[in-house]
């Protein structure tokens, strides 16, 4: 093990260390998925500090910091083009995205999609699929309910008729047949759950 010391010891003497710098977070820009960095009081800002974690690839999580967060950076080299985010202490929103699926979290909400698939927004208590075209969800219980109490009222229901006067009013039988109630497996979808 003394000789692993010594070794890692005279690799890291040949290599040039990275400065760490202490600043706030100047500005955001979501487009570039970049920042500025203020660093001290003396204005000095170093600009287009790249978010990603990901160089290439098709896969990325990107954290949008706040404004004016304390925000730890690595420069290798003294070189601030090449700057990079180690940490920062408030965070506005997290971008995810892998294989065409893409997830949004902020203060706000949460969003998930898939290129050419379906969406999905959680906000609050409301739960949103593909931009809410389509309208709410069924409950099922309280349609089963309403269902059920049409088919017993069809099913027990007659009609008063009146043949002649002189026979005088009567009722009919109950239909014949008879319709089935409904059960809520019948139409839910177990693969959306409320």
């Amino acid at each position: 093990m003394e000789d692993f010391g010594k070794d890692l010891r005279r690799l890291l003497d040949g290599v040039n260390q990275p400065s760490i710098l202490y600043g706030n977070v100047d500005s955001v820009d979501e487009e570039t998925k970049t920042i500025n960095v203020r660093i001290g009081d003396a204005g000095l800002v170093i600009p287009d500090i790249s978010l990603s974690n990901v160089i290439g690839g098709d896969a990325s999580v990107i954290f949008y910091p706040a404004v004016n967060s304390a925000v730890i950076l690595g420069m290798p080299y003294q070189q601030p083009e090449n700057a990079f985010v180690v940490s920062f202490t408030r965070v506005d929103k997290i971008e995810a995205s892998v294989g065409g699926y893409f997830c949004k979290i902020d203060k706000e909400s949460i969003y998930l999609s898939k290129d050419g698939g379906g969406s999905l927004t959680i906000s609050g208590d409301t739960v949103t699929m593909n931009g809410g075209a389509i309208g709410g969800m069924v409950i099922p219980d309280a349609i089963t309910n309403a269902m059920n109490t049409f088919v017993s009222a069809f099913n027990s229901h007659t009609h008063a008729y009146t043949w002649s006067e002189a026979a005088g009013a009567d009722t009919t039988a109950p239909p014949a047949g008879s319709v089935s109630p409904f059960k809520a497996e019948d139409y839910t979808n177990d693969k959306v759950q409320q």
